[in-house]
């Protein structure tokens, strides 16, 4: 995922979208979209990933859902997409509440432009993952989102992170030879068990 200004811009340069994680709906607008449209690019495939649940115990959610996913808030790349939306942590992005809640908050995203949207299901209390799959399910059939896919998103994940690995790969070859520069890319992407696979 392409995040920070350099790599959104060489990322919105060379390929046809982004997937990305821990990026807010004001970020999104704002930060990513916004450059993949600069470079061109007028119907970018961005990927906007998620943790969601659908529950009624909205407190309780967030709270677990920051105890889960509190390295995102120390990781500088996920951290610099947090205080852009001026989140505190990952549970002030996230994507918690009733149905109509839900559906607002997917439909922003899906109103600005997103193409995709890879849910990351939180199960915080019981139930609450069969739940949040069957709405996302229901939503999914009445959307215009372009996929919204959680079965192949494992397989299709990593085929796209390794073919933009190797894209960012020679693009840095290229552009950068013999400058001070050091990228590690890790070239087995993993998923987090909170991804619905």
């Amino acid at each position: 995922a392409a995040l920070g200004p350099q790599m959104i811009k060489l990322t919105a340069e060379l390929a046809d979208g982004t997937n990305t994680w821990m990026v807010g709906p004001k970020t999104m607008e704002e930060h990513i979209i916004p450059s993949f449209n600069t470079a061109g690019r007028a119907d970018p495939e961005i990927v906007a990933g998620m943790p969601i649940v659908l529950t009624t115990k909205v407190d309780a959610a967030k709270e677990a859902i920051a105890q889960q996913l509190t390295v995102y808030g120390q990781l500088p790349s996920y951290r610099a997409m947090l205080d852009r939306e001026g989140a505190a942590g990952p549970a002030d992005i996230a994507i918690v509440g009733d149905e109509n809640q839900l559906r607002g908050q997917i439909k922003r995203f899906e109103d600005m432009g997103v193409s995709d949207f890879n849910a990351a299901i939180m199960n915080v209390e019981d139930g609450a993952y069969e739940r949040t799959l069957e709405f996302a399910r229901e939503y999914y059939a009445y959307s215009s989102w372009k996929r919204f896919d959680w079965a192949a998103a494992r397989e299709s994940g990593l085929a796209a992170a390794r073919q933009a690995q190797q894209i960012l790969v020679d693009a840095f070859a290229r552009a950068l030879s013999g400058a001070e520069l050091w990228v590690q890319l890790n070239t087995q992407p993993t998923f987090s068990r909170t991804f619905v696979l």
